[in-house]
């Protein structure tokens, strides 16, 4: 388990278990605001790995907690991967949530830390491609019983860039939430009850800032009614964005990654993966 207490400085471990009596782990330590810790290849689909983003480390009041856990049980398998959080809070008297530290542990599937993937990824959204996602989880309190506290995100997240291998500059984000507690403060209602792949979406748009300069337009789809699994074509949301919204440079982008997680800003909980699989067709 990981704390960060009365320091800036984050401790994040993601928790492999290999078997009964024996487990792997990998950490890394940090003092700024974005960072990837160690992460885990999976043994059924090596094309995926188990990692996690942490932001906004020095938004942190000294005398606040944030401690999380990522993990599989049994094997590392994208069929079985879980998260654990508790004793995160917001920043005192910040009542602009978004601001505040949050937590991204996700399946990772697609470029980012390899030059080059053999799983599809990147592609031009000019060849017709897509990705398919299939995911089923449900959601508790920390303890295994009730509901989750607090604000969270349960999101598909991808990054588009105009150049195929560039990492460092997106162009635009893509977030789909089959499940939302609350915590779009900072975004702007563009769509209403929007029907794609059977599901009926409001939708949302802000202008994402690193801390450095550098800004991308970021598209979020919010389930109208919150759901627990999800079966979706990227392409039929990147498709309506492209004739609805008319994005600068939309046909010449690239998706570069597909990533499946709960992006966490306070409060307790537990994610429980049953089913996983994206594929670029």
């Amino acid at each position: 388990m990981n704390r960060l207490r009365n320091t800036f400085t984050a401790l994040l471990l993601l928790l492999v278990l290999t078997g009964a009596n024996s487990h792997a782990t990998g950490s890394i330590t940090a003092n700024k605001d974005n960072f990837y810790p160690t992460s885990y290849i999976f043994t059924d689909e090596n094309k995926y790995e188990l990692t996690c983003n942490m932001w906004g480390l020095s938004h942190m009041h000294t005398n606040y907690a944030w401690e999380t856990d990522a993990y599989t049980v049994a094997t590392p398998e994208r069929n079985s991967w879980r998260v654990k959080w508790t004793d995160i809070v917001p920043i005192s008297s910040d009542t602009n949530e978004w601001k505040a530290v949050k937590g991204y542990p996700s399946v990772r599937m697609g470029l980012w830390d390899r030059q080059q993937n053999t799983d599809g990824l990147p592609y031009s959204l000019a060849s017709g491609q897509s990705c398919h996602v299939d995911w089923g989880f449900y959601l508790n309190d920390f303890n295994g019983t009730g509901s989750p506290q607090g604000a969270l995100n349960v999101t598909l997240d991808s990054f588009l860039n105009h150049s195929e291998y560039t990492k460092s500059r997106h162009d635009y984000e893509i977030m789909i939430m089959p499940y939302y507690t609350r915590g779009l403060g900072q975004a702007t209602q563009i769509g209403t009850n929007a029907v794609i792949d059977g599901g009926t979406w409001n939708i949302f748009k802000y202008t994402s800032d690193n801390g450095d300069g550098t800004t991308w337009t970021c598209y979020q789809f919010k389930l109208a009614t919150n759901g627990t699994s999800i079966s979706i074509s990227l392409k039929d949301f990147t498709d309506y964005i492209g004739s609805h919204y008319n994005p600068a440079n939309w046909s010449a982008q690239y998706v570069q990654n597909m990533d499946a997680g709960v992006e966490i800003k306070w409060g307790s909980g537990k994610l429980v993966t049953q089913s996983y699989f994206s594929d670029v067709y």
